[in-house]
């Protein structure tokens, strides 16, 4: 994983101080995201009229293969690459091989054209952004992989004749200093054709990924999954038996359900796999509520992460001021009621000990808990490090407005909810629990460079709430176009949609640490976008099984009873980052 960094100039302000310290605080915020090596690189091209100045930086975590400089530079030609990702298949690379070097090697391997650069990028599955400097022809290329789980940030100044690139924002920053590149598209700025006092953005051209059955057979972009499927299966044989079940384990599924599951299993474990295994030593840690999703994940790594090998489950909690407040006069409330009780029947007011309100004793913790305990009784011969994290309000003060930074341009209560928990658990500072039988280490710090995420699974299975009013509103048509338009959601296809990925690999990055997402592998969403709607779920039985039904079913037969009921429940209300100050904050509110 790396921070990547670009500044495209002009002769006429390429000495403008308040660039050059921009320039200077992205170095800083860009190198948390890759502390093992910084590299930089500036060069002047001739434009029409004018001198462009670029300037490159990027900032490296080395997780695979042997530590390896950037930007990659070809000593003939001058062209220069800029790789922040993971390339998991398309290309052959060894296990002790870099994967930006061997891409660069095949760009420029290839011609000049983007159709040439294009079919590369068709080829390779992965998280990535990217800049690619071709100086032969004088243009760069970038862009985010279409489901843009990498972060890229774009500017362009006021003027138009800045234009900048950036992993992460920096200190202080205005968010709407920032826009985030817009996935799934390929885009080149020709920096050859610039000419003096002229928009930048009249030299951007963008090249939108498509699905095939939407290409007329000459796009070279085109992506590796297919839209989801809204046909309904009808006459679902395990469908009439299992309509007066009360748990998952009552399930009685058809012959067609079971190689579903046996399918899905395959096909995560592969995931899970290739995840782990391009980078060995790295640790690994699960971001853990001991909900399904993540329970799902950590018991398929059990398979893979070496047995010698902690794997680290990492669970936040937050004192939320406006609901401990709450407590504390519920429990005053109870405890005069009580006291008048006592008082009445005996005419003495009784003593009552003051009750302690575990602040930390939010809804994730107790899942969180009894996950843990099922991980270690259903897979005893693995070391399953259970890693408390408790935010005090006085560190979310303290850390707010840095938070806030890297969040944007996303600047919404909710986007601040989400970031907050997921930048504490990045973290890794808590006290660690190794076994059942050992002693708290206190003041522990994680030191696994992997953080291993649920996300896309809700989008896929059916896990909002918003599919199950859909059903209930309009029957499976309506939920089969709920569906899709959480997919839509998901791989970005909609320009005006959400870009939570981003704002999750800015937030987890600046810890040095990379976030992988196995849900979101591209053959699993093949996968699942084929299957009919209601072979994921079915949203005639309660809140606990209909929803994401066959990965409750592939949990259960996972020996996870307790977890494949378990409801689903956003991080923010689970860890209790939302509406710390203010029952009436809405998560559309902007901060």
């Amino acid at each position: 994983m790396c921070g990547i960094q670009l500044l495209v100039t002009t002769n006429q302000v390429s000495e403008d101080p308040k660039y050059e310290r921009i320039w200077d605080l992205l170095k800083l915020a860009n190198s948390k995201r890759g502390p093992d090596y910084s590299g930089y690189e500036t060069i002047t091209i001739g434009g029409k009229g004018c001198e462009i100045q670029l300037s490159f930086g990027a900032h490296v975590l080395n997780l695979r293969g042997e530590k390896t400089p950037q930007p990659f530079i070809d000593p003939c030609t001058g062209d220069l690459l800029l790789f922040n990702g993971e390339i998991f298949s398309g290309l052959q690379i060894g296990l002790g091989d870099n994967d930006g070097v061997r891409l660069f090697e095949m760009l420029q391997n290839l011609g000049n054209d983007s159709d040439s650069i294009f079919k590369i990028f068709s080829t390779i599955r992965g998280p990535y952004s990217f800049v690619y400097f071709k100086k032969t022809v004088g243009k760069i290329w970038f862009g985010r992989d279409f489901l843009g789980r990498r972060s890229l940030l774009k500017h362009v100044g006021l003027d138009k004749n800045i234009f900048v690139l950036s992993s992460t924002g920096y200190e202080n920053n205005d968010s709407k200093f920032w826009e985030e590149v817009c996935a799934p598209y390929i885009h080149c700025l020709d920096v050859s054709s610039i000419e003096p006092n002229s928009d930048i953005n009249s030299y951007l051209t963008s090249y939108k990924w498509e699905y095939d059955s939407d290409t007329t057979g000459n796009s070279n972009l085109v992506l590796p999954f297919n839209r989801v499927n809204t046909e309904v299966l009808e006459d679902m044989e395990d469908s009439k038996e299992n309509m007066q079940i009360t748990n998952i384990k009552e399930y009685r599924p058809s012959q067609k359900t079971v190689a579903n599951i046996k399918d899905l299993h395959n096909l995560l474990m592969n995931s899970v796999k290739v995840r782990v295994e391009t980078s060995p030593g790295a640790g690994f840690a699960v971001l853990f509520s001991g909900g399904l999703d993540c329970m799902v994940l950590a018991a398929l790594m059990d398979s893979v992460v070496p047995k010698n090998e902690a794997i680290e489950l990492i669970n936040v909690a937050f004192a939320n001021p406006r609901i401990l407040k709450s407590q504390a006069h519920k429990t005053k409330s109870k405890t005069k009621r009580n006291d008048q009780k006592e008082e009445n029947s005996t005419g003495l007011v009784s003593f009552n000990e003051k009750q302690v309100i575990n602040e930390y004793n939010v809804p994730d913790r107790k899942t969180g808990l009894a996950g843990v305990k099922e991980l270690r009784e259903s897979y005893p011969q693995r070391k399953w490090h259970w890693i408390e994290v408790n935010v005090p309000y006085s560190q979310v003060l303290e850390h707010k407005q840095h938070i806030v930074d890297l969040l944007g341009p996303n600047s919404t209560v909710m986007d601040f909810s989400i970031g907050m928990a997921l930048w504490f658990a990045a973290r890794g500072k808590g006290t660690l629990v190794q076994d059942e039988n050992s002693e708290p280490t206190k003041e522990f710090k994680s030191s696994s460079k992997v953080l291993i995420l649920g996300m896309g699974a809700d989008e896929q299975f059916g896990g909002y709430s918003r599919h199950r009013e859909g059903y209930n509103f309009g029957g499976l048509e309506k939920l089969a176009n709920e569906s899709e338009f959480r997919q839509v959601l998901l791989t970005k296809l909609d320009f005006d949609s959400n870009v939570f990925l981003g704002r999750d690999d800015r937030i987890v990055s600046d810890h040095g640490k990379e976030s992988r997402f196995p849900y979101l592998d591209e053959t699993l969403v093949n996968y699942l976008s084929m299957l009919k709607i209601n072979e994921k779920m079915d949203m005639r039985l309660p809140r606990g099984i209909g929803d994401k039904l066959l990965l409750r079913l592939l949990a259960n037969s996972m020996n996870l009873p307790v977890a494949s009921m378990q409801a689903k429940r956003a991080i923010q209300f689970g860890a209790r980052t939302a509406k710390m100050e203010s029952g009436k904050d809405k998560g559309h509110d902007i901060l």
